[in-house]
């Protein structure tokens, strides 16, 4: 019975909340100006995003030649289906070494240079988390993947 009352008691406050909205032109902006802004990142956000897919490229293909023996040659003929799930697969392998690698972050200068490398477990997991949150789940880019399976962005720098 008290489940029944909280639900309707919601469902009046919500759509209580719309009214005040829907009555207010200057919620109705703001709201307006929030769904534009989601839906067209500026341009720092989308470089950032750019950037964000090479550095994960770029780490996939090492992790997949690291964990599973997978060289450039052999992630060509894979679907993006089957690379999606092998990202995932990358992601299990590396979460466990991802905290053994914060634990040595703590040893001062050595494992904060260890960890401001690039390539390493801990920043394939965090861009894989940020990229997530960003984009959703279906946030792989099959181009710049692509683009990181053929040796067009090196190890080094792009």
């Amino acid at each position: 019975m008290t489940d029944a009352n909280t639900t309707v008691q919601e469902q009046t406050m919500t759509n209580q909340r719309e009214q005040m909205i829907a009555n207010k032109p200057e919620e109705q902006l703001l709201a307006e100006i929030m769904n534009m802004q989601r839906q067209n990142p500026t341009a720092k956000k989308a470089e950032k995003l750019c950037h964000l897919r090479i550095n994960f490229s770029i780490c996939f293909v090492r992790f997949a030649y690291a964990f599973y023996g997978l060289d450039r040659k052999q992630l060509e003929t894979y679907t993006p289906e089957k690379l999606k799930i092998l990202s995932k697969l990358i992601l299990t392998k590396a979460k466990p070494r991802a905290k053994l690698e914060i634990l040595f972050g703590f040893v001062p200068i050595l494992g904060w240079i260890y960890l401001a490398t690039r390539f390493t477990n801990f920043n394939y997991c965090r861009i894989y988390k940020k990229l997530q949150k960003m984009c959703g789940e279906d946030f792989i880019c099959h181009e710049i993947l692509n683009k990181a399976i053929n040796g067009e962005y090196d190890y080094d720098g792009y």
